[in-house]
């Protein structure tokens, strides 16, 4: 059982680092961004674990889809941060 605990914590902990890691450089690249927001958007990768990070490369990807690689992104967080925008219908 505990290996099993620990094993799942080493997981946890390697995904946010390494989305961390991705949202803190998405942010660093994204020309639209000015200095505040790029500093912004890195702690919030940093402070949240997981959700933040793929909150802010889902923002970096609306505005500039080719800075982030598809393939650096783990599979299950993929829907996170390429997702859709939600539209308003129009009449």
């Amino acid at each position: 059982m505990k290996i099993l605990l620990t094993a799942t914590v080493i997981v946890v902990l390697a995904t946010w680092v390494w989305m961390a890691w991705l949202g803190v450089v998405a942010a660093r690249h994204d020309p639209t961004l000015t200095p505040l927001q790029r500093q912004a958007q890195s702690l919030l990768s940093i402070a949240v674990p997981i959700v933040g990070a793929a909150f802010v490369l889902h923002l970096v990807h609306l505005h500039s889809p080719d800075a982030i690689p598809r393939s650096l992104i783990p599979r299950p967080l993929r829907s996170l941060v390429f997702a859709k925008p939600l539209r308003s219908r129009r009449r």
